[in-house]
């Protein structure tokens, strides 16, 4: 079905990966379908950690979420090795994804290796994981990160539906990305949409104006910029606090309006998604 990935060209943060958990999670609640979450950072624990406490946290020892970590090396780690072993299947790939919610969301946590070269080794696998998991899965969604080999990274980008380009929200993130533009063909592809991270609804810089500026046909996606979101994922409690906000609207104040605005960017890629017919 449908690779949707998130990927971006900044320097600096752009709250990629906490985007990437929003609509993620945001899906999985709103929709009845199934989602899968990969992220492909290196050495990085964000998405787990976001949806699972860990072992040693003092949080789980008081016992405030039932939701461990559990301390196995499956993932991806263990579908590249029987990737490796030429050992692989369509069929395979949900026994090493982790379930978040039941039918509706899993996610593929990242090799374990603290070893960038070993980590480089093993992400020549991920495109053919991520395509084999879009035959069993309705989305899948993909936090690319640049660590990723260059011919890893470009696989995945050729075989993804929809891409989105996170900027932040100034004028630099903007110009620079104009320039993109202007000088290279894939930035003006149909099926490459700008996000916004971080996003200040007070800023001078909107979606909007954003928009207009750049000369885009379709208006960002905006994730909000939100302490208690930003907490939850620290907490492991991320679901916690999108079934305690799924209910509010922009008139609800600063919750309503982070649950209004991801489920506005899902329904503009569902949008897309059905005219796309993938």
């Amino acid at each position: 079905m449908a690779i949707i990935t998130f990927l971006n060209n900044e320097p600096k943060e752009t709250g990629q990966t906490l985007s990437s958990i929003a609509i993620a999670t945001t899906y999985g609640i709103e929709h009845n379908l199934n989602i899968l979450l990969v992220t492909t950072d290196f050495n990085d624990e964000t998405v787990d950690s976001s949806y699972f406490i860990r072992r040693n946290s003092v949080m789980s020892i008081l016992g405030t979420n039932p939701k461990m970590q559990n301390d196995f090396s499956n993932g991806a780690e263990g579908l590249i090795r029987m990737f490796a072993a030429n050992r692989a299947s369509t069929g395979i790939i949900k026994s090493y994804t982790k379930p978040v919610l039941h039918d509706r969301l899993d996610i593929l946590v990242p090799p374990k290796t603290t070893d960038i070269k070993e980590f480089k080794e093993m992400t020549k696998f991920y495109p053919s994981i991520i395509d084999n998991a879009s035959k069993v899965y309705d989305i899948v969604i993909v936090d690319l990160s640049k660590a990723l080999r260059k011919d890893a990274y470009d696989r995945i980008l050729e075989i993804s539906n929809i891409m989105i380009l996170m900027l932040r929200q100034n004028q630099k993130s903007i110009d620079d990305f104009f320039k993109l533009k202007m000088s290279d063909e894939f930035y003006n592809k149909k099926d490459l949409i700008l996000g916004i991270g971080k996003y200040d609804k007070k800023s001078t810089y909107t979606a909007k104006n954003i928009g207009r500026y750049l000369r885009e046909k379709q208006m960002p996606l905006t994730f909000p910029y939100n302490i208690n979101f930003s907490d939850s994922c620290s907490k492991g409690k991320v679901i916690d606090y999108f079934l305690s906000t799924n209910s509010l609207t922009f008139k609800d104040g600063t919750e309503g309006f982070f649950y209004d605005e991801l489920r506005r960017d899902v329904e503009k890629i569902e949008g897309i998604r059905m005219i796309q017919g993938f």
